[in-house]
């Protein structure tokens, strides 16, 4: 019988100043533990399906059917995000019939890739998942199959194949399959990454061979940026980088830098500072015991940056960096940077220079506040009820139709936002409630070891 892992990186480590920092803790003592080694299995005769949506998708969630099955339609292989969620948003969990006339023949043996995602965040953390097996077999010069997202997105962005180039893996080797096609034999490393809550040992392996193949930078201290990011969707970064551009930091924004650029710069750099999102999952590129500075963007624990800080084994610190008042979500939000009370407490203890008051001040500015909650609205108008949020959340009765009185009701929204970040602010240095999470993390590890063992023979690993 095969025992989980349960070796923590050697250099990674994780220190919170949070409002929960016992949930936080948790998420880090389960993240920092592999899951055993990745393994691959031959299939013959196997038949790689191009992708389609699954049925009724929400706005933002969707599920794929395709992958590998063999040729009684058995579902092979895919994508797990998630190694608890089968229903993990953008995964590929079952096949889906096609008649024998329409499935093209390949007679060769192939190695399946996985498949290549629309989002530069999800390219590292997703793409990358079987690379491993390519990366540590260089005499294995078998052609590698992957698949694209279906027609309603756009599946590949311009980095995919300069990322695979800087890793070693030749252009000619890459197959994008676009119909149902049976191989001689198909090679199926198994995932070294379920993004959404564990890693295996290998997932590193492919950075590595992205990192030997880039000179480094030369600069020590690196901020990433997204004040030039054109959704526009965070507020007032612009104080968290002056302030520290003022510490010696270089101050790169990554659609502004070629794929090499971007990637010389966290790999050279002993310090890090991105706000947490695909600007801190760059952190894959950065040295073993690099420090990293996490600045949060809301109050819930994202393990996939846990994993990326233990499987790179980095010494990370995660800082709440913000206040929320108009609720959010994580991929497709809105937030409001904010030198909270657990910043500023960040910034005392680390010794660094004091985040000017003028910073702070501007941080409760009309104007930046009325700016943010223009954008919540844009972009949260279609997909909830406006009203009914703002009674909920600010106590605020907003009649008659949203849209035609948006500025006077912006105005109204404003001004209880900045009466919420005064008195949140005013409160804050109350310490939070603690809770127990020991019992929860012992629960989590017994139940992953029967869910493992359930995965391995179903082969949906």
């Amino acid at each position: 019988m095969e025992h989980l892992s349960f070796q923590p990186t050697k250099e990674a480590s994780a220190s919170f100043f949070v409002d929960n920092p016992d949930i936080w803790e948790s998420e880090w003592g389960i993240a920092r533990h592999f899951l055993p080694h990745a393994r691959v299995r031959t299939f013959s005769n196997a038949i790689v399906l191009p992708l389609r949506l699954s049925g009724e998708q929400g706005v933002a969630h969707f599920l794929f059917q395709g992958g590998l099955c063999d040729k009684s339609g058995r579902f092979l292989a895919g994508r797990r995000r998630a190694f608890w969620d089968p229903s993990a948003n953008l995964s590929c969990l079952e096949s889906y019939p096609v008649p024998e006339s329409s499935i093209e023949h390949c007679d060769e043996d192939v190695v399946f890739g996985g498949i290549v995602y629309n989002h530069y965040g999800h390219l590292l953390t997703d793409t990358t998942a079987r690379l491993w097996y390519v990366i540590s077999h260089p005499e294995d010069h078998r052609r590698i199959v992957f698949l694209k997202a279906p027609a309603k997105f756009d599946w590949a962005p311009a980095d995919c194949l300069e990322l695979f180039n800087l890793a070693g893996v030749r252009k000619e080797r890459i197959v994008f399959v676009d119909r149902p096609t049976r191989f001689r034999s198909v090679l199926v490393p198994e995932e070294a990454v379920y993004s959404l809550d564990a890693v295996r040992p290998e997932w590193m392996s492919f950075f590595d061979a992205v990192r030997a193949n880039v000179e480094p930078s030369s600069c020590e201290k690196v901020y990433l940026s997204r004040t030039h990011f054109k959704r526009g969707d965070s507020f007032n970064e612009d104080l968290f980088e002056s302030y520290w551009a003022s510490c010696g930091y270089r101050i790169v924004h990554p659609e502004e830098c070629s794929l090499r650029e971007e990637i010389a710069f966290v790999s050279g750099a002993k310090e890090l500072v991105a706000t947490i999102g695909t600007l801190s999952h760059n952190f894959v590129f950065a040295k073993p015991g690099a420090h990293a500075v996490v600045l949060l963007r809301s109050e819930f624990p994202v393990r996939l940056q846990l994993l990326i800080g233990a499987a790179r084994g980095l010494r990370c610190d995660y800082v709440q960096a913000s206040k929320n008042i108009l609720p959010t979500r994580h991929n497709d939000g809105v937030f409001y940077l904010f030198p909270t009370q657990r910043f500023l407490d960040y910034v005392n203890q680390s010794g660094m220079q004091p985040f000017a008051r003028q910073r702070i001040d501007l941080a409760f500015s009309q104007d930046r506040v009325a700016s943010y909650v223009a954008k919540w609205m844009e972009v949260f108008e279609r997909r909830i009820s406006v009203a009914e949020t703002l009674k909920r959340i600010l106590g605020l009765d907003v009649n008659g139709d949203v849209a035609s009185n948006s500025r006077e009701i912006q105005r109204m929204v404003a001004e209880r936002v900045v009466s919420e970040l005064i008195r949140s602010s005013r409160s804050e240095n109350q310490a939070p409630p603690r809770q127990s999470v020991t019992l929860k993390r012992r629960l989590w590890i017994l139940a992953r070891h029967a869910k493992y063992m359930l995965l391995r023979k179903t082969h949906d690993l």
